[in-house]
């Protein structure tokens, strides 16, 4: 829920201690236990949500975004206007211009969306479950941890955002270990995995 209040003077905002992000050069986005606001920090003007389990702001767009407890997301303007909304979202990671999430779907199906700050795009979908997305560095490239549905099996796969398409490498297929990091060297043009006791590198063509 969403309330517009005038203050003056600015809002010192006491109490939204996880995180506090510029939108832009005047509006903070800061997040607290269930809970967020947006503040104009010329004009004090505030826009305050409650039943908050994620939040965070995507610069580049003029954007932000909020999770709600019922696992909705919802995409706002600095208006507090809707731009988009997604159900069943459990994950979520981004960078300045763009939002990844992922979400279920009805049939079981894990679904990864990317919010591009105009619309949202179903780039990748899966019968496991998504354990963890984490964005590399470039922000092209999308690591995904997968376990097989009532196993402890595991699966490393990077997502190529832009061409869509999917580098599974086989040392780091259904592998019992639990820490799978993927490192990315020369944006994207080689990839350096870590499992367990193990290390190797791999590369990566678009073409």
């Amino acid at each position: 829920m969403c309330f517009r209040i005038s203050a003056n003077p600015i809002d010192t905002l006491v109490g939204y201690t996880i995180s506090r992000s510029f939108v832009t050069n005047n509006h903070l986005f800061a997040v607290g236990v269930n809970q967020a606001r947006l503040v104009n920090v010329s004009t004090g003007q505030k826009l305050d949500y409650n039943s908050v389990r994620n939040a965070g702001v995507i610069k580049g767009k003029g954007q932000y975004y909020i999770v709600d407890r019922k696992k909705m997301l919802t995409v706002y303007d600095l208006e507090g206007d809707v731009l988009y909304r997604a159900d069943g979202v459990d994950k979520v990671v981004g960078d300045e211009h763009k939002m990844v999430l992922v979400k279920g779907s009805s049939d079981g199906i894990s679904l990864i969306v990317v919010w591009d700050g105009q619309k949202g795009d179903i780039i990748y979908s899966t019968g496991l479950s998504i354990d963890k997305i984490e964005l590399l560095p470039s922000g092209r490239y999308l690591s995904i941890r997968e376990t097989e549905v009532k196993s402890d099996t595991r699966s490393m796969k990077i997502l190529d955002c832009l061409t869509r398409k999917v580098i599974a490498p086989l040392e780091i297929q259904n592998i019992p270990e639990r820490v799978v990091k993927v490192t990315e060297v020369e944006n994207g043009k080689s990839f350096f995995n870590h499992c367990g006791n193990s290390n190797s590198s791999f590369g990566y063509s678009d073409g």
